[in-house]
């Protein structure tokens, strides 16, 4: 298996949670101290670079094993394999649920706005949150959501006010 180039090896740091990024952390403190006597003529940064670089190349490397490239099928190695991968998707499912949460509390007002008032379509919708809100949302996703948009709103504008 060929060793992933650093770019890589820090994109796929930048896509850890934050929770895997912090054993991460801990583990390349660990390599550091490490390396730290035996190597002397590089300096502090060098180390910290080489120490992250080196458990971020231990963490592709149980990404990838087990794979049908590389026909390894020990148990426990997929155990940490699944394990790692696990941890990757529950911080994914968790940003869709904070995508549909930001939808629901700060734009569904402007999404009524726009379906409603100006009778604008899902997919413009859909264009003007990504162009000036920075969110990427499917238009079918906006239409399954719109109902359900539309009844927070409509609940929030029928509470009384209390002063």
């Amino acid at each position: 298996m060929s060793t992933p180039s650093n770019q890589t090896l820090l994109r796929l740091f930048s896509k850890m949670p934050d929770t895997l990024q912090e054993e991460v952390f801990e583990a390349m403190i660990q390599r550091y101290h490490l390396l730290k006597p035996n190597v002397k003529e590089m300096n502090r940064a060098a180390l910290y670079r080489q120490a992250l670089l080196y458990v971020l190349t231990s963490y592709a490397k149980k990404l990838s094993i087990g794979s049908s490239k590389n026909h390894s099928r020990e148990l426990d190695s997929l155990a940490e394999k699944s394990d790692l991968r696990s941890k990757m998707l529950t911080a994914h499912s968790s940003k869709i649920a904070k995508k549909r949460e930001k939808l629901l509390k700060i734009y569904a007002p402007m999404i009524v706005k726009f379906k409603e008032n100006e009778k604008r379509s899902f997919s413009w919708i859909q264009r003007y949150l990504a162009k000036y809100h920075k969110i990427k949302i499917d238009r079918t996703y906006l239409c399954k959501l719109y109902p359900i948009i539309l009844s927070s709103t409509q609940g929030e504008s029928n509470e009384p006010n209390h002063a």
